[in-house]
C-alpha cells in the first residue's frame, strides 16, 4: 500500500517522501456500531446496496495491525487493545466464519489462551489518528489543516476577499 503510493508520487514527479503516511485507527467495536448505524441508514432510506454484511472490513483491520508486546515500546506503539470477544461478536454479526475468525486472530498475533492483544500498524507511518478519541469529521479537519501550510504574505494580496477567492472560502 505505502510502495504504491510512493510510486504514484514518483509518476507525479514529486519525490517519494514528499507525501506523509498516515493510520487512522478505529477499534473493532466502534467499527461495529459505525457499519450498524450505516446498516441501519441503508435500510431507512431503502438502499440495500448500502448494506454492509460482509466481514472483510474486520479482515482488513487484520492485514493493516500487528501485535505488539511492548504498548509503551516507541518502534512499535500500540494503538489499541484488540479482544478475542470483539472478534468473535463482529463475525457472529457479520457473517465470518470459523476461518474468518481463525485468521484474523492469527494475523493479529493472538496466541493460546489470549484474550486480547495490544495492536500496532504493520507499516511505518509518519501520525496516527484515533477514532475513540476524535471523530471522523475532526480527523479530517485536522489532516486538512496540517496538509497546506499556511502561505506567507506576498504584495499581490490586497485584502482579506483576495484570500478568500485564493481558497474558495
Amino acid at each position: 500500500m505505502v510502495d504504491k503510493f510512493k510510486g504514484r508520487l514518483k509518476e507525479s514527479g514529486l519525490s517519494d517522501n514528499a507525501g506523509k503516511v498516515v493510520v487512522i485507527h478505529c477499534p473493532i467495536n466502534i467499527l461495529v456500531s459505525r457499519i450498524d448505524g450505516r446498516n441501519a441508514k441503508a435500510i431507512k432510506d431503502c438502499n440495500p446496496d448500502d448494506v454492509r454484511k460482509a466481514f472483510f472490513p474486520f479482515s482488513q483491520y487484520g492485514s493493516i495491525y500487528e501485535r505488539t508486546l511492548e504498548p509503551l515500546d516507541s518502534s512499535k506503539l500500540a494503538v489499541g487493545v484488540v479482544s478475542r470477544e470483539d472478534i468473535v461478536g463482529a463475525a457472529a454479526k457479520f457473517g465470518g466464519g470459523r476461518k474468518d475468525v481463525s485468521s484474523l486472530l492469527d494475523n493479529l498475533g493472538f496466541k493460546y489462551g489470549d484474550e486480547e492483544v495490544f495492536v500496532t500498524p504493520k507499516i511505518p507511518c509518519d501520525q496516527i489518528y484515533q477514532t475513540a478519541v476524535q471523530s471522523p469529521q475532526q480527523i479530517a479537519e485536522s489532516l486538512c489543516a496540517n496538509s497546506f501550510p499556511p502561505r506567507p504574505p506576498t504584495e499581490d494580496i490586497q485584502n482579506d476577499d483576495d484570500l478568500k477567492n485564493d481558497f474558495n472560502i
